[in-house]
């Protein structure tokens, strides 16, 4: 944190000392630092349910594409409505239906690869490809 300071009150004192081409360069990557934090924070938030994103709109948005944890909520009401008829009457008993509805919409909105959302939800790659193709997918796209 002291170095934090120092290191920001030296680069301070350049852009006032400073000539026009550097004071740009420094202001550009001041504006890189900002950037590069707020992906930080985003990255931080490893996850392996909602519950853990819900309380922040901002990662809510990021990552299923609603606006909210409220509209979330009220898209599950809707889709706890569906019956799902997986591949020979197969079921998904690792994930409730919250955790289905947010796999998937995960998957719509960041098209990670079925391994790591396999890795983030401790299910299988093919049962996250079975949620995706069979289960809450054509019910999102049938709502």
């Amino acid at each position: 944190m002291e170095e934090s300071a120092d290191l920001r009150q030296k680069v301070d004192s350049y852009l006032v000392n400073g000539n026009a081409a550097d004071q740009y360069l420094i202001h550009s990557l001041k504006q890189e630092t900002v950037k590069l934090r707020e992906e930080r924070e985003f990255q931080k938030a490893v996850f392996s349910s909602f519950d853990q994103i819900a309380r922040k709109d901002k990662l809510v948005s990021h990552y299923t594409g609603l606006p909210s944890a409220a509209v979330f909520e009220a898209l599950l009401g809707l889709f706890n409505n569906c019956h799902i008829n997986y591949h020979h009457d197969w079921s998904v008993e690792k994930l409730s239906r919250r955790e289905q509805l947010f796999l998937t919409l995960y998957k719509l909105k960041q098209n990670p690869t079925n391994v790591d959302l396999g890795v983030r939800f401790n299910v299988s790659p093919t049962t996250v490809a079975t949620i995706c193709i069979l289960g809450s997918m054509p019910c999102i796209v049938y709502l």
